[in-house]
């Protein structure tokens, strides 16, 4: 076998889970129960997964400069971040996160550290991490039906804090973080009066953004500006603690996806509902990922922004899939995955 630096070729053929389309949709809203115990003649789920095969992946590393994706484009960027510094504060595994007060200091001091990486890179006025979630590749099939670990999420609350030092397996069906409706929703308790009437008189741009893969509810703010001159948006962003060798991340252009190719589900919680979102498959998709990805790399990925507030194509489309055999190594993908808050001026274009 040829040496993994040599491979993947610039583009690839995978299966990918998507939801189903089906007519029932027009009369029926997907929903999935997390909670251990149902009523009797309760179904755990209604939602149908189709596995497509030989959708083509493009790798990221096969692009030209000018074609690399950027966040304002194609929704999703690489960012260069070295990972060493972390390393030596403890962080070169998430195991046992939950039981070691050093990796806990360290994990503090890389949120800190990372909101202040985006929001300096971006321009931003103001970055918020509100959520973080560490997760670890296990070996699966593709899901037909949902898998629900309800232990995962058992006495949780979107609130509790407890439930983010736990390590969760990678998710394997292409979906959204969250409805807009649903950011909207949270909105209402991550910003302030003040904020909540700025963003709603527009005089700023408010994304959510999401650094692959990295999530723990942390209300700290690094940096303020005058209102008037802000404007936010929400974001995640994707670090892995290992080099990806199994399991890695395909990102899909929002250029490429409708709004019809979305549909939202509701996930049922013991005391809360939060409304989700899969994506439909279409041949129009493009997909891509980044091969070999080191623990240098993050992908940041908009999930929200405040300029298409009612858009569920604003957000990105991503799963973790499976490699052809080939290509497939031994390490088990570790990572940390953050959500964010941006605030940037108004119709401010990213870098």
């Amino acid at each position: 076998m040829a040496p993994r630096s040599a491979l993947p070729e610039p583009v690839i053929h995978v299966p990918l889970n998507h939801i189903a389309r089906s007519p029932k949709w027009e009369t029926e809203k997907a929903y999935e129960i997390w909670v251990e115990e149902l009523p009797p003649g309760l179904k755990r789920s209604n939602v149908e997964f189709q596995l497509v095969p030989n959708c083509p992946i493009t790798n990221i590393r096969s692009l030209p400069p000018s074609e690399q994706p950027t966040l304002d484009r194609e929704g999703y960027q690489i960012l260069h971040s070295p990972f060493a510094e972390f390393e030596k504060l403890g962080l070169s595994s998430i195991e046992h996160l939950d039981g070691d007060e050093g990796k806990r200091r360290a994990m503090r001091t890389y949120l800190a550290s990372m909101t202040e990486k985006l929001r300096d890179h971006y321009d931003g006025v103001k970055a918020v991490c509100f959520d973080w979630r560490v997760r670890k590749y296990a070996g699966r099939a593709y899901d037909r039906t949902p898998t629900i670990p309800v232990a995962a999420v058992q006495n949780a609350t979107p609130a509790s804090g407890e439930v983010r030092e736990r390590t969760i397996t990678a998710a394997f069906n292409v979906h959204g973080d969250g409805s807009p409706n649903n950011f909207k929703r949270q909105l209402l308790y991550l910003l302030d009066p003040d904020e909540q009437r700025e963003l709603a008189e527009k005089k700023y741009r408010l994304r959510l953004i999401k650094y692959a893969d990295v999530s723990l509810l942390l209300p700290f703010c690094l940096f303020v500006a005058p209102p008037c001159l802000q404007a936010a948006t929400q974001f995640g962003m994707w670090r892995p603690v290992v080099d990806v060798e199994t399991g890695p991340m395909a990102f899909c252009d929002v250029r490429s996806v409708l709004e019809d190719d979305w549909e939202q589900v509701d996930k049922v919680f013991g005391d809360w509902v939060e409304e989700s979102m899969y994506l439909k498959h279409n041949p129009a998709h493009k997909w891509y990922w980044l091969s070999n990805q080191t623990a240098d790399e993050v992908i940041a990925f908009a999930i929200w922004d405040s300029e298409k507030p009612h858009d569920m194509s604003a957000g990105v489309a991503h799963s973790s899939f499976l490699l052809p055999p080939h290509l497939d190594g031994k390490v088990p993908r570790q990572s940390i995955e953050m959500r964010l808050l941006l605030w940037t001026e108004p119709s401010h274009s990213v870098k």
